[in-house]
């Protein structure tokens, strides 16, 4: 409706698109929180029975490359969807259904891998990660309550997509 009153490019955004990638902002940050106090944690943290820091272990530095590249996959689906989305906006277009649900699932992945990240970092953090005054599970905790929300529904975003390839009409409004 805002779209034919005020031609900005603002009108022309689908609220669930721009719902979905604004907030998946907040995973990705989280996300990238956690990897940085991973690391510093990590540099200085003395294991038990090992006589080394945690940063010294090989499976240390194998989580942390793994959560690098599972943030640099979300970071990527998330900008796609952004620019995406911004050029159809900006070059006077409303996204149609087939693109809002392309920005609804690469949404949803991105959070998904932001939360991947965090919950292989936090479980490499040793059981004081998980007390209530530790920044990283309070992050754990974070990522876990927004992935419930229904824009990030992994399986409900799939479940558009793969209908859409099939040429069927979307099961849900949620796009």
């Amino acid at each position: 409706e805002g779209a034919r009153l005020d031609p900005s490019p603002l009108y022309r955004m689908p609220l669930f698109s721009a719902l979905a990638l604004v907030a998946a902002s907040a995973a990705l940050g989280i996300a990238r929180g956690v990897r940085e106090q991973f690391v510093e944690r990590s540099r200085t943290r003395q294991l038990a029975y090992v006589g080394k820091t945690q940063a010294d272990l090989p499976t240390t530095q194998l989580r942390v490359a793994a959560a690098d590249g599972e943030i640099e996959m979300a970071t990527l689906l998330h900008r796609d969807a952004l620019q995406s989305l911004e050029r159809s906006v900006q070059g006077g277009d409303i996204p149609g259904a087939s693109a809002r649900i392309h920005f609804r699932r690469n949404a949803a992945l991105a959070v998904s891998q932001s939360k991947a990240a965090v919950a292989r970092l936090v479980e490499a953090s040793g059981a004081s990660a998980q007390y209530d005054d530790s920044p990283l599970q309070r992050a754990l905790r974070d990522i876990q309550m927004l992935c419930t929300h229904v824009v990030f529904d992994l399986d409900g975003a799939y479940e558009l997509a793969g209908r859409d390839a099939f040429g069927l009409p979307p099961a849900s409004l949620m796009f």
